[in-house]
């Protein structure tokens, strides 16, 4: 009996991911290739991803809820023999990070990672690092619409946490492939990165889309195809795997896209080099 499916998606995505040895988030993995395992209930268990050298990685979220429709480009059913079963099993595992909590992860195409300017809490006088840089994965809350508007509570920075977004809202990524791959992030990194949030700006959390925001998305659905998404469950992945083509030979251990290099990030550590033009940056440190 077959209880893992590997997915192969058409573009890269990003996830934060687990340590090899100690299970605790610390990186970001960006690849095509998800392994996942059935459940009891019918559901599916992101248990990791390959990255683009075929190396494995555990992913930190491990709950998967939405595709986009038509990510899926190859499948393979596998049993539990097969190497990439137990290898992936031998990795370090996040237990400890308890179930689904109450943020949404979301992960564009890594190919259409967006300029995004972000702050951190930090040491120093004004406490705090604000980055502009390519982000590909988002914090959002589950009651938001796909594809929008849905309110961003944060953005994944390079070690596998989340930063304050200086934009509160996507209203539509019309002009991109925009969300591929949704799941919830487990209970545990929801606490972490709200305190730290609250810690430093006491009642950042966005307030849901307002009804202008919904408006605005209905109308740009009317001139633009949106894109659908479809719920994750293993049948689902079955049947991805059934009519999609299987990997040939060693197909999995290929590098298989070839990343965007992430240009230079810049960095803010002290609001006096800020204009007060600036808006995006000089409101972290008020």
């Amino acid at each position: 009996m077959h209880h893992h499916a590997l997915i192969h998606l058409a573009w890269p995505v990003s996830f934060p991911a687990l340590g090899r040895r100690t299970g605790t988030v610390c990186r970001v993995v960006t690849g095509r290739k998800l392994l996942f395992a059935a459940k009891r209930d019918g559901s599916a268990e992101l248990v990791g991803l390959l990255d683009g050298q075929g190396k494995l990685h555990r992913s930190a979220v491990d709950t998967v809820t939405h595709l986009q429709a038509g990510a899926v480009i190859a499948g393979e059913l596998l049993d539990g023999r097969h190497g990439l079963v137990p290898a992936f099993r031998a990795l370090a595992s996040g237990r400890g990070l308890g179930g689904p909590g109450f943020y949404r992860f979301a992960s564009f195409s890594a190919l259409e990672a967006v300029e995004n300017i972000a702050a951190w809490p930090a040491g120093g006088p004004e406490g705090v690092t604000v980055m502009m840089r390519p982000v590909a994965g988002f914090l959002s809350s589950p009651d938001d619409a796909l594809p929008g508007p849905w309110r961003q509570s944060g953005v994944l920075w390079p070690n596998g946490k989340f930063a304050r977004p200086s934009c509160t809202c996507t209203i539509s990524t019309v002009r991109q492939r925009g969300i591929v791959i949704a799941g919830i992030l487990p209970l545990a990194l929801c606490e972490e990165h709200r305190k730290r949030m609250e810690g430093r700006w006491p009642g950042w959390e966005p307030e849901a889309p307002g009804e202008s925001a919904v408006v605005a998305a209905r109308n740009i659905a009317r001139i633009a195809r949106p894109r659908r998404y479809e719920r994750v469950c293993f049948d689902l992945l079955r049947d991805y795997a059934l009519s999609k083509p299987s990997f040939p030979g060693n197909e999995h251990k290929r590098i298989d896209f070839v990343s965007l290099a992430a240009s230079k990030p810049v960095i803010w550590r002290g609001v006096g080099g800020v204009s007060r033009m600036d808006h995006q940056v000089r409101q972290f440190f008020e």
